[in-house]
């Protein structure tokens, strides 16, 4: 019994537990950078010289806040060689609250709470002065 209690668990979280996600698209794909450490957020245009070397576009579940949504697209933008990201848009969307037959055994339903899910994008930016 506790090991299938303990296997239902780790359904639940593997399945709800939902992390956020980043992806990018490079502007010129041939060119490449080295990788950034500690990549700003920025809200407007900078007025440093800059290149945008491309889109980067983070989601999440309705277990994911804006704030980690962000942290996994600096991520990804600093592998890709960006000083920074400027976020262009988000959106959002709530998710109903849905009940799952179980998968381990025929007893009691797996319910998973709603929330809302944010959709963000924006550029990555790279510093040339």
């Amino acid at each position: 019994m506790k090991c299938r209690n303990i296997l239902i668990l780790a359904f639940v979280a593997a399945f709800a537990g939902g992390c956020a996600t980043a992806d990018f698209i490079l502007m010129n794909p041939g060119t490449t950078y080295p990788a950034i450490e500690n990549v700003q957020i920025i809200l407007e245009e900078p007025t440093r010289k800059h290149i945008v070397i491309g889109i980067i576009e983070g989601d999440g579940s309705q277990y994911n806040n804006q704030a980690q949504i962000v942290r996994a697209m600096q991520k990804k933008a600093g592998i890709i060689g960006a000083h920074a990201i400027m976020i262009m848009s988000t959106e959002s969307q709530y998710v109903p609250t849905t009940t799952h037959a179980n998968p381990i055994s025929s007893g009691r339903p797996i319910t998973l709470r709603g929330g809302t899910t944010y959709k963000i994008k924006a550029v990555a930016i790279r510093y040339v002065d």
